[in-house]
C-alpha cells in the first residue's frame, strides 16, 4: 500500500516489478489472488506485469501466475 498523498506515482508498481524480479531470480514462481469484482485491483495487478488465470475460485476470485519477463529493473 501507498500512501495517498504519494498515491499515481508508479511507486507501487515499481515495488511490485522489484518483487518479482528477485523471486524469479531465486528460481520462484509469482502466484496472486484478486477479486473479479475489484476491477481497480485488477488493473494493479496488470500494471506491474502480465499473468495468466490458473483457476477461477469461489465467490468471483481468481487464481493468477505472474508471467516472467526479463525486462529488467533493477541490476544483477
Amino acid at each position: 500500500m501507498v500512501d495517498a498523498n504519494y498515491q499515481g506515482q508508479g511507486i507501487a508498481k515499481n515495488m511490485g516489478r522489484i518483487l518479482h524480479h528477485i523471486a524469479w531470480d531465486s528460481n520462484f514462481r509469482v502466484f496472486g489472488t484478486a477479486s473479479t469484482k475489484n476491477s481497480k485491483s485488477i488493473r494493479s495487478y496488470q500494471a506491474i506485469n502480465n499473468f495468466k488465470i490458473i483457476k477461477e475460485l469461489d465467490n468471483d476470485f481468481i487464481f493468477f501466475e505472474y508471467l516472467k519477463t526479463e525486462e529488467r529493473i533493477i541490476p544483477k
